[in-house]
């Protein structure tokens, strides 16, 4: 096995001077841990993301208060219940660098993307709190950000949005930083868009149409995958959090509304030396059986997966169901995990075809 893409989502809080193990990602084969690497400080940290970089580090992305050290790097000081940190180790657990978002806000994660030059990507959003700066940008209280660190700590750019819900995503080996995200007023607006890596600067944005029942409850986008289709394009593969009331996505009927999986197909040409982007909408998918509550989904190149108390394969040429297994099957060849709590699941896969729930 050679990666597991991340571990999604807070993995649960840190009080006091309660370490925080971070492992080296090894073949579950055996399952040994490879060794553990402690910070903390005197309030509690919250973890939300893990990611591996092509040489092994790990970089972690969460929130604390009051104080948090690295290893034996200076204390950081936190002005609310919950700014972000993201943190660097080696591969042998050695601390690299951080970087922090000191801010009167407090601070919910989004996304944690690395590409292939083991640059690091991030969103978040502020509450109404307080404002922040990153990359010498102002963040105004209640937007979201989306920022870049380089490989050696340092950041990059920063955009803000007035949106919220902002998920990444980065294609191994592709060349774009795709985003997924909603209006921040809920006003029931599903954005997707192209960023470039290298600026921040947006290469395209769009819209997808939604219509609605007479009363509609939609949360947003919890989960972007874009997958190389060519050098230059990328198929997308979004998980849209609901709990009814979406009558049709890109005038594609969205069953009963719950939690939908849509993938958009991304088209680049060359016109009289000018690059034009397009995109359609291939598929939406969502059963009857999907729950009205939150989910998750990975993809394994080609298809998509979906998971909730059941996994389903979708077919990423079609959109329809391929298999769908509950944890009473005898095809699954080991359960690691077995419960994750009721308001939601983490579904990943690696490069040879796992799935882990």
């Amino acid at each position: 096995m050679e990666r597991i893409h991340s571990l999604r989502d807070r993995m649960g809080q840190l009080p006091g001077l309660l370490s925080v193990l971070i492992l080296l990602m090894l073949p579950l084969e055996g399952a040994h841990a490879g060794w553990p690497s402690q910070f903390g400080g005197s309030g509690p940290q919250y973890v939300f993301d893990v990611e591996m970089d092509s040489k092994g580090n790990s970089i972690v992305l969460g929130t604390f208060s009051d104080q948090i050290r690295f290893s034996d790097s200076e204390a950081y000081t936190a002005d609310s219940s919950s700014n972000l940190f993201i943190a660097k180790y080696s591969s042998q657990g050695e601390f690299i660098w951080a970087q922090t978002v000191i801010t009167a806000a407090g601070i919910t994660p989004g996304s944690l993307e690395i590409d292939a030059a083991d640059e690091v990507y991030i969103s978040a959003g502020l509450n109404s709190q307080g404002s922040a700066t990153i990359a010498g940008v102002t963040i105004p209280a209640g937007d979201s950000v989306i920022a870049k660190i380089n490989a050696a700590g340092s950041w990059s750019w920063a955009r803000s949005y007035g949106w919220t819900s902002v998920e990444l995503s980065v294609p191994k080996d592709g060349n774009g930083l795709y985003v997924a995200s909603t209006d921040a007023d809920f006003t029931m607006v599903l954005y997707l868009l192209r960023m470039s890596k290298s600026s921040g600067e947006e290469v395209w944005r769009t819209d997808l149409d939604m219509t609605f029942s007479s009363s509609p409850v939609f949360l947003g986008a919890n989960k972007i995958i874009a997958e190389p289709r060519t050098d230059r394009s990328s198929d997308l593969f979004l998980h849209v959090d609901g709990t009814g009331g979406i009558d049709s996505v890109c005038g594609q009927t969205a069953a009963t509304g719950y939690n939908l999986v849509i993938k958009v197909q991304e088209v680049v040409t060359e016109n009289n030396g000018a690059t034009n982007y397009s995109w359609n909408c291939q598929w939406v998918w969502g059963g009857p059986d999907v729950p009205t509550v939150r989910g998750d989904i990975a993809s394994d190149g080609t298809d998509v997966y979906f998971a909730r108390k059941r996994i389903t394969k979708i077919s990423g040429a079609t959109g329809t169901t391929v298999w769908d297994r509950g944890f009473d099957s005898a095809d699954f060849s080991s359960i690691y995990y077995s419960y994750y709590g009721d308001d939601g699941v983490a579904l990943e896969s690696d490069d040879v075809g796992n799935i882990y729930y």
